[in-house]
């Protein structure tokens, strides 16, 4: 069974389950915090959060088991889905949703257990890979 993101509270679920320790103040000051004009994947970028970047976060997804996980597109909370769904076929792999064009993109795993994003800047950033160690 799929758990249910919504545009509402995916931000707080997000840095509750992959930086909790990060104070509100830090992450503001490294642009990390949506919906302030921020991207939630510069916790990644500023390493605020262990991450793999690039081919290795893409081999990382490919290799891990999305049994639960779900899709979700946002982007400052300003574009993309109001509710996530369960991760298609047609996203199952990085090569796929490179192809598919997707940008601020978002897999995350069965209870927020990992996360594979992809930004707007797919050559400078990322994607990138987090493994929840909760």
């Amino acid at each position: 069974m799929n758990f249910i993101i919504n545009k509402e509270n995916f931000v707080e679920e997000f840095l509750k389950n992959f930086v909790p320790s990060i104070s509100i103040k830090k992450l503001k000051k490294f642009n990390c915090y949506a919906p302030n004009h921020g991207y939630l994947w510069n916790v990644c970028e500023h390493n605020l959060v262990e991450n793999l970047k690039g081919k290795d976060a893409m081999l990382a997804y490919d290799n891990i088991d999305k049994t639960g996980a779900v899709e979700f597109q946002y982007d400052n909370g300003f574009i993309g889905d109001n509710i996530s769904k369960p991760l298609s076929r047609e996203n199952d792999n990085s090569i796929k949703i490179q192809n598919n064009g997707l940008i601020e993109f978002y897999v995350i795993g069965l209870n927020f257990s990992w996360c594979y994003i992809v930004t707007h800047e797919p050559y400078d950033c990322g994607p990138y890979f987090i493994i929840n160690k909760k």
